[in-house]
């Protein structure tokens, strides 16, 4: 190990004056707030075990990450090369003294070490939150002042999402604060004092290992008694004061040195000074580091870095004297083969300090426990899970006495009974043995049931007793991972049910113990007319159906298409062969279960075969509901299987079916039931009995067979974003615009949606704007029904809060008039719409929004703020006694939970506005405006001229709109006059008009209107104009202009409008003019 290379890698403190060459921002890297810090530590022990090539490094980045292309991954590797987190020999990629340390320790200070070493601007960002909390502009305008070359936000997000992912600061709406662990940091950092811990970097390696020695010294209260060029020799506070010396390898100190050899760095510690005299060999800690080896880190500049005072106290302990030596790929040669590499761990392993993982729990404990396991371990009476900071994994939490109910094949066979805490082990991860894994082990003593639990025997209670987060249990069936949590309800049932003892005195039979509560079980029973069929198809065809929540439809099965009703079952069955002949055979099994929704037609290639062909299957079967056997956690349901490598879907091929019934055994389960086989061929087969009747029991037989390890999907895929078109044409049927302005509004909206924006429609009243948003809203959910489960309009209003929007405590039905009901959480509007009230499944519902400008945003809104921004949130409700969160899907782990509501990534809200009363626009804040496109609908525009060619313009152009509206057939006369009305109105005042639908009224108005009191022309034009105009000029400062214009009107009543102004409006108009 080479103490000084021509590369230092210590990170650099800069002070005034001194230049500073680092950059100002870092690069993007894969993954959000939620999950980077797993994909870095991913892609840290792939470099560490596989020495990658750059284009191994692009298949790993595509197969993990869904890649970005290989420039993005050259730019990330560029970026951490120069972080020292990575480090490339040739095209092979290694671990840089960072990575190494990174990857060994997991120690998010080691990434800001690095973070720092090449970035400019964390300091400032620790040391400023040290103070207080801080807004992202507070934060920029700091930066921007101390450092020239930042100048946006960009690199300050960066910088407090990197800060975020090492767990170092809290983000919450726009305000950023410390967490715990970053205040650590600072302190760690010494960043509240004039110097910080680690010094500048001088560039003469011999002058920065001092410094750094001596600045650590100083920071942990440890007294320099000298320090030079030669080494430095330092006093430990205590009772009785440990000294140390440190030498410098290529000074022959006399007094100390028993090597002259340049390639030796020794220390030397004692409880006495005088002791520091005497030879290596009656020191108490002597330390000999043979440096000669190229290519690697400065153990001094790097290493010391992390030294405390603890280190140095243990060290002053121990008797030994060793010399180490390091071999050519930077290991510690024997005694410390493979243990150690920095001088934390040598130290620790002088003093006989075995370095094991810390082992904490990440979860809270829980009164019993559930994993799902293999006879090996059940037999070995043992439970196993990878270190990883998972729910699923959380071994640690485990005390001595707990039960942990074992699950095995469809039953729960037995419960352990922990004997010993959460231990460490090591095993290796190779067929040569070469490469290691750590695991959790508990030891148990397991005590196996005479008669194991069939699943579906305790389905129902387990589902009546189950927890909000970590339960084993879902509607559907059972979760797929390792370790789960249990109720105290439901332990203690599973127990009493396993040992025999009863359960209760109610006197319930076995049989009503044994029945199992599907939902396709239970629809089944309501529905026994229900029409139930097999299908069967290729499994990458199934993987594409689960994607789109769809069952497409080839033409030579179209009668089978046009038969679907809304309601029928259908048995998924997979074949052993892909359609795709380049992918690898499967089992052949059944899956899942499917409740048939409204079928459609599509417009778009999912199929391999279509793209092969190059042709589409229109026709698509809609699912209501869908169940799957599936171990959903390894299958990516946003790409598209075209856009998969071989590998991805060979993997997830193996996902979908890996849980799924054999064959042998469905023919078994057919043949108990009704002694006819699975029907294997074909596609579309309906189930019937030898008579040609419904046959329900080989369904029935095959569903509650599957239903323990079913899990639901929500029928819409809300992990996909919209990547559709809208046709102006059908969208702008029955409507008229003048020219192209309808094509040009709606090709903004489809910009807008494949941008991921909210949309607000603004404009005069009666332009359109909630007819156009409906209809782009009906037919989202028509055309993409996988993405879109309906839509919903509301009017908003002054009185909005975010009770209404988003939800709060209200009285239970239950409660009746009791002051001292339950409260129970209950959505709003806006929650409402991404969660099926009835089955608590997951739903996109769009909101259509009309006049938003009547609600009070900040207060109606405010809480939604964050979310409509990309960022999950926290609500100050409970359900369940978890507190209710709106979570994005990119923050979502697994399926939503009962009080999770998730934002799809395609979901929108849709607004109107009017700009008739223009002051509403600035009543809305910026932080809720910079959210949304705004897309402008305006009323059409008349000349001002007043001569015969001017007149004849107004007249064709309300012949147009007439023509596009049903049911009107006014006179010449009562087009005139209505048309000449709104010209006047628009004309009054700039940006003061009104739109065609408010015309449409009048002239339905005018039309209908014929009495013998009103055969009058202009008195009903006058009537009309009272009737729809006046209402939109309350509170317009200018309605008094506006209705001197429309007076002017020769089919109007001046005297009639003057009265009714004055009554309505509160205004006097001239009645001379």
């Amino acid at each position: 190990m080479v103490l000084f290379s021509n590369q230092s890698y210590i990170t650099p403190v800069y002070s005034a004056g001194m230049d500073d060459d680092r950059r100002m921002s870092t690069d993007r890297f894969y993954g959000g707030v939620e999950n980077r810090i797993s994909i870095l530590q991913d892609f840290l022990a792939f470099v560490g075990d596989e020495h990658p090539s750059r284009q191994e490094l692009y298949d790993w980045f595509d197969q993990n990450t869904g890649g970005g292309g290989e420039g993005f991954v050259d730019r990330n590797m560029g970026f951490f090369e120069s972080l020292h987190l990575v480090r490339f020999d040739g095209e092979t990629c290694h671990l840089g003294v960072y990575g190494e340390r990174y990857d060994r320790t997991h120690d998010p200070f080691v990434v800001l070490q690095a973070l720092r070493s090449g970035i400019k601007g964390f300091d400032t960002i620790l040391s400023t939150l040290a103070d207080s909390p801080r807004t992202d502009e507070e934060i920029q305008d700091l930066i921007v002042a101390e450092f020239d070359a930042a100048s946006t936000g960009t690199a300050i997000k960066r910088h407090r999402e990197w800060l975020q992912v090492l767990g170092y600061l809290n983000h919450e709406g726009d305000t950023n604060s410390l967490t715990d662990a970053g205040r650590g940091a600072v302190d760690t950092l010494n960043l509240l004092s004039d110097r910080a811990v680690i010094p500048p970097a001088t560039g003469d390696a011999t002058t920065d290992w001092v410094d750094v020695l001596s600045q650590h010294s100083d920071r942990h209260g440890i007294t320099l008694e000298d320090s030079s060029l030669e080494g430095f020799h330092v006093q430990i506070p205590g009772d009785q004061p440990t000294h140390i010396r440190v030498h410098h390898p290529f000074i022959d100190d006399s007094h100390t040195a028993t090597h002259t050899d340049p390639g030796f760095l020794q220390i030397t510690a004692d409880k006495e000074n005088n002791a520091l005299e005497r030879d290596v060999a009656g020191s108490i800690v002597g330390i000999v580091l043979n440096t000669d080896t190229p290519d690697l880190y400065d153990p001094v500049l790097d290493d010391f870095l992390y030294f405390t005072e603890d280190i140095l106290s243990e060290a002053a302990s121990t008797s030994q004297s060793i010399e180490i030596g390091v071999a050519d790929d930077g290991t510690y040669d024997d005694p410390f083969t493979g243990r150690a590499n920095n001088w934390h761990d040598l130290l620790a392993i002088l003093t006989h300090d075995d370095q094991t993982h810390t082992i904490e729990p990440i979860t809270d404990p829980a009164p019993y426990y559930w994993v799902n396991q293999g006879e090996e371990e059940i037999d070995g009476e043992y439970l196993k899970a990878p270190t990883d900071d998972l729910f699923q994994y959380d071994l640690p939490k485990l005390t001595v006495g707990d039960i942990v109910f074992s699950y095995n094949n469809g039953e729960i066979v037995g419960y352990h009974e922990i004997v010993e805490p959460a231990h460490i082990i090591t095993t290796h991860d190779r067929d040569d043995g070469t490469g290691e894994e750590e695991h959790y082990r508990v030891e148990t003593e397991f005590t196996r049931f005479t008669d194991p639990l069939a699943f579906a025997d305790v389905f129902k209670t387990l589902w009546e007793y189950r927890l909000d987060q970590y339960y084993p249990v879902n509607a559907g069936g059972i979760n797929q991972q390792y370790f789960y949590n249990l109720s105290e309800a439901a332990g203690e049932y599973l127990f009493q049910q396993g040992t025999q003892q009863p359960l209760d005195d109610t006197g319930a039979t076995d049989e009503e113990k044994s029945d199992i509560d599907h939902p396709v079980l239970t629809h089944l029973d309501k529905h026994s007319d229900t029409t139930i069929y097999k299908l069967t198809a290729p499994p990458d065809y199934w993987l594409t159906a689960v994607e789109y929540r769809g069952i497409p439809v080839e033409e030579t099965h179209a009668e089978h298409w046009r038969d679907a009703s809304p309601g029928d079952i259908a048995i998924f069955h997979a074949q052993q062969t892909p359609s795709n002949s380049e992918l690898e055979s499967q089992d052949g099994v059944v899956f899942g279960i499917g409740i048939f929704g409204e079928p459609y037609q599509k417009s778009e290639q999912w199929l391999h075969d279509e793209y092969e062909a190059d042709h589409v299957i229109e026709r698509v079967i809609g699912l209501d509901r869908l169940f799957i056997t599936s171990d959903i956690s390894e299958l990516d349901l946003v790409t598209g299987t075209l856009a998969k490598s071989q590998a991805e879907l060979n993997d997830e091929l193996s996902a979908l079916t890996r849980n799924g019934l054999s064959i042998d055994r469905v023919q078994e389960l057919c043949r108990e039931a009704s002694d006819i086989e699975f029907p294997t061929q074909n596609t579309f087969v309906r189930f019937r009995a030898d008579d040609g009747t419904q046959d329900l029991d080989r369904p029935r037989a095959i569903i509650t067979a599957l239903a323990p390890d079913l899990t639901e999907l929500s029928p819409i895929n809300y992990e996909k974003p919209f990547a559709g078109t809208l046709q102006a044409d059908d969208l702008l049927d029955g409507l008229y615009f003048p020219g192209d302005l309808g094509e040009t509004i709606i090709e903004q909206i489809e910009a807008a949606l494949l941008a991921g924006d909210h949309i607000i429609l603004t404009g005069p009243p009666g332009t359109g704007k909630t007819e156009i948003v409906e209809r782009v809203a009906t037919h989202l959910a028509d055309a993409y029904p996988y993405l879109y489960s309906g839509s919903e309009l509301t009017t908003a209003t002054a009185d909005w809060s975010t009770f209404d929007t988003v939800g709060g405590y209200m009285p239970t039905e239950t409660s009746g008039d009791n002051a001292d009901a339950d409260l129970a959480f209950t959505p709003g509007i806006i929650l409402n719409r991404l969660k099926d009230t009835q089955t608590g499944i997951q739903s996109n519902e769009p909101v259509i929004i009309d006049e938003l400008n009547r609600a009070d945003i900040d207060k109606a809104f405010g809480q939604l703020f964050t979310l409509l921004s990309g960022q999950s949130v926290q609500l100050p409700f409970t359900r369940n006694n978890r507190e209710i969160e709106l979570l994005t899907t990119e923050h979502l782990d697994g399926l939503p939970a009962a009080h999770q509501y998730v934002v799809p990534d395609s979901w929108r809200i849709f607004a109107t506005m009017n700009t008739y009363d223009k002051t509403s626009l600035y009543e809305m804040s910026y932080a809720f405006m910079r959210r949304f496109a705004f897309i402008r609908v305006p009323a059409p525009e008349f000349s001002t001229d007043d001569d015969d060619t001017a007149r004849n313009e107004l007249m064709i152009e309300m012949d147009a709109y007439i023509d596009a509206w049903d049911g009107l057939d006014p006179s010449d006369e009562e087009r005139d006059a209505i048309g000449l009305v709104w010209k006047q109105t628009n004309q009054a005042v700039d940006d003061r008009s009104i739109g065609p639908a408010i015309v449409r009224d009048m002239l339905a108005y005018v039309t209908n209107r014929h009495t013998s009191a009103a055969d009058d022309l202009s008195e009903r034009v006058t009537e009309a104009v009272i009737s729809y105009i006046f209402p939109q000029l309350e509170g317009v400062p200018e309605r008094k202009q506006i209705i001197t214009h429309i007076a002017a009107v020769d089919a109007t009543d001046t005297d009639t409008l003057r009265t009714a102004a004055s009554d309505m409006l509160q205004v006097t108009i001239d009645t001379e003019s």
